[in-house]
This record gives C-alpha cells, structure tokens and sequence, in this order.
C-alpha cells in the first residue's frame, strides 16, 4: 500500500524545479503561454499558489513511498478547498519518477488519496486533464473520475 508522506524543504525545492519547467512546457503545447514567456508564468502560477511552501494553508505536498520496495516513488501536491454544499481534494499535481512508471503507482497514489479524502470528509476529488493528454485521461477514467465540463477550443486560421 501506497504512503503518503510530508515533503521536506529540500524535497520542495526538488519537485518546484521539476514542475515549473514540466507545466511551461504543457503551458506552450496547449497554448495558454508563449514559448518566451513560459517559465516565467510558470513560476508565477506556482509561487502563487504555495506562497508559504509546505506550509502554506490547505495544501500537501507529499512523497510516494513503497514501504515495501523501501523507495519514493512520486510525489503528489493537493488542496482541501470548498467544493459545493461540501469539500473537495483538488489534485494540482502527480508524478511517477521515471524509473517507477507503468508499475501502478498512479492508481495506487490515487487510491491513497482516496483514503485521504476519506479521512478528511471531502466528498470528491478533482483534477485538470489536458485534453490533449490522452494516457493521463485514460488512468483517471479507469479508476472513476468522470468530467464535469469541457472548454473546446479552436484554432482561427489566418487566411
């Protein structure tokens, strides 16, 4: 069974360097940033959201830990926040170290957080998918998450 376990500051500063340039390039391929100006808004989106790092109100930063393997295998970063009549899980972040993937660490962080959820008394969890992210829509399908609206998008051609 999956652990979820405190980031340390140095665990922090690990997984911030790997997410700003990880989201400024899904930030270009999606087009939301320019290729320019990307890991700047990067780093501004993040800071903004953790503005206290590990302490910041709301937010856990965890490691994936094997107990049984004896290795971290991920990390994931959530927030407890208000969600309708209840409270939700908001998933900003998951990531399965290289050498660990296609091992079912995805599913079994989610089911972790499920625990989680449970423990909290949230009623749901949520997450962003990039529609274009195929792999990543299909692994949270497969374990029950449904969507709960679109944004379609289309490209005006220059004529």
């Amino acid at each position: 069974m999956l652990e979820l376990t405190p980031m340390s500051e140095p665990d922090l500063r690990r997984f911030r360097e790997r997410s700003l340039s990880d989201y400024a390039r899904d930030g270009v391929r999606v087009g939301r940033w320019s290729e320019a100006d990307s890991l700047e808004r990067s780093r501004a989106e993040l800071d903004g959201r953790l503005p206290k790092g590990i302490a910041t109100p709301d937010h856990s930063l965890c490691r994936l830990h094997d107990p049984v393997a004896r290795v971290d295998v991920g990390t994931l970063w959530y927030a407890r926040r208000p969600a309708g009549d209840g409270v939700e899980l908001f998933v900003y972040r998951i990531g399965i170290d290289e050498a660990h993937r296609r091992r079912g660490y995805a599913t079994a962080a989610l089911e972790a957080l499920e625990r989680e959820a449970r423990r909290l008394g949230a009623t749901r969890i949520s997450r962003y998918v990039f529609g274009s992210n195929a792999a990543a829509r299909a692994l949270y399908e497969k374990v029950g998450f449904r969507p709960l609206s679109r944004l379609l998008a289309r490209p005006v051609e220059p004529r």
